[in-house]
């Protein structure tokens, strides 16, 4: 969702609520999502980079070591 503020850009339905899941990324621009089913692991693709948690996880983390660019698209290989 390309939204600057630190929250509101992603959220989860529980069947009832949706539930805001932007917790630890900033004012970033999100461009893209992908959900590696193996690894029960989601991807975001930022203005900022990529970022990834676990789907348990609460909080979002920048991976490193990747050039903090405009991510428009992320692929599973």
């Amino acid at each position: 969702y390309n939204r600057m503020e630190s929250d509101k850009k992603i959220f989860y339905y529980d069947g009832k609520n949706y539930i805001d899941q932007s917790k630890g990324m900033g004012n970033s621009k999100c461009e893209s999502m992908i959900l590696d089913e193996n690894n029960k692991r989601l991807y975001v693709g930022s203005n900022h980079g990529v970022f990834t948690k676990k789907t348990t996880d609460t909080e979002w983390t920048l991976l490193t070591g990747l050039p903090g660019t405009y991510i428009k698209s992320l692929d599973i290989n």
